[in-house]
C-alpha cells in the first residue's frame, strides 16, 4: 500500500512501526509525529538536522512510550576502518587503561572517510520546471521555499542546509559514532572537534 501523505500512514491503525527514509528536514517532524501517533520508529540517518530537532524527537519518544532506533550500523560492521573486526577489541583495549587517557581519534581518508567533499551545494541555481510526478511543495515542506532545481533534489539534496548537511551529514555519523561508542561516551557530545574542510554548503 502507498501513500501520498505521511500523516494517512502515520494514522493508519494498521501500521505498528514507521520507517522514515525521507529526506532529512523532514526526519524530526514525522518522527515526533509518529511517536505522538503511537508508533514505533526506524528512522534513518542523520537522525535530523539540528540539535533542537533532535532534543524533541528524544522528548516525543519518552513522553509516548516508543522504541525508536536510528539505522547506523558501522559500530556492528565486521570492517571497522578497514581492520577486518568489528569495533569491540578496540573498546576492551580503551577500557582496559592500556592506550592511556584522553585519546587523540582522527577520523580521516586513512580510516575511511572520504565523504567530507561529496555531495556539495551550489549557488544562483536557474529555477527550472517542477517535474509532473513531483509534488515540490509537499517534499520541500518544512524547508524554506526556494524555485525548484534538480540539483536541490534527488541525491544532492544532500549539499544544502535546508535539507541535509553534505558528506559529513550523511556519512560522518557512521565513522563517528563507533568512536563515541568505543570511548564510552554515547550520552554525551564531543567537547571539542578540529575542522579541515571548507565552508561547502550554500
Amino acid at each position: 500500500k502507498t501513500y501520498h501523505f505521511y500523516r494517512d500512514l502515520i494514522t493508519d491503525p494498521n501500521v505498528d512501526i514507521v520507517h522514515i527514509a525521507t529526506p532529512p528536514h523532514w526526519h524530526g517532524i514525522m518522527a515526533v509525529e509518529a511517536a505522538k501517533a503511537g508508533k514505533d520508529i526506524w528512522c534513518e540517518k542523520p537522525m535530523t538536522r539540528t540539535i533542537g530537532e533532535g532534543k524533541r524527537v528524544v522528548e516525543a519518544v519518552r513522553r509516548y512510550g516508543r522504541i525508536f532506533r536510528l539505522n547506523t550500523w558501522f559500530r556492528f560492521a565486521d570492517t571497522f576502518y578497514g581492520l577486518g573486526t568489528t569495533v569491540e577489541p578496540l573498546k576492551k583495549l580503551v577500557q582496559s587503561g592500556m592506550l592511556g587517557w584522553p585519546l587523540k581519534v582522527t577520523i580521516s581518508g586513512a580510516t575511511g572517510f572520504t565523504w567530507k567533499f561529496y555531495w556539495v551545494g551550489r549557488e544562483h541555481l536557474e529555477p527550472q520546471p517542477v517535474p509532473a510526478a513531483l509534488d515540490y511543495d509537499l517534499w520541500l515542506g518544512p524547508a524554506p521555499a526556494k524555485p525548484y532545481n534538480a540539483h536541490r533534489t534527488h541525491q544532492t539534496f544532500r549539499g544544502y542546509w535546508d535539507y541535509d548537511g553534505g558528506g559529513l551529514t550523511d556519512m560522518g555519523q557512521h565513522y563517528m559514532d563507533p568512536v563515541q561508542y568505543l570511548l564510552g561516551k554515547d550520552d554525551t557530545s564531543p567537547v571539542k572537534i578540529e575542522v579541515d574542510a571548507p565552508q561547502q554548503h550554500p
